[in-house]
């Protein structure tokens, strides 16, 4: 895409900001709908938003930085939920 450095560096800390922020609504998301269909449906936004970052175009690349962002913030967290409830309290 050929940025500058200022707008690339706003781009990469915007991007990692709501990675890291959206995974306290992407819980919420979770306990609503359910944490294995929020992972697969997270898998599966994922995958969509990486085929839009292929294509090219800064409309794509925001539409494609948004999909994951949100499929990350869901995933990760069903992953969490799920692989703690693999273990028994004692």
């Amino acid at each position: 895409f050929h940025l500058a450095d200022k707008p690339s560096y706003a781009l990469f800390s915007a991007y990692m900001a709501m990675l890291f922020g959206m995974s306290i609504i992407g819980g919420y998301i979770c306990e609503l709908i359910g944490y294995r269909f929020a992972f697969v449906l997270g898998l599966i936004v994922g995958m969509i938003g990486l085929l839009f970052l292929v294509m090219p175009g800064y409309f794509y690349l925001y539409l494609g930085l948004s999909a994951f962002i949100a499929a990350t913030s869901v995933t990760v967290t069903a992953m969490y939920v799920l692989l703690g409830r693999l273990y028994q309290p004692q």
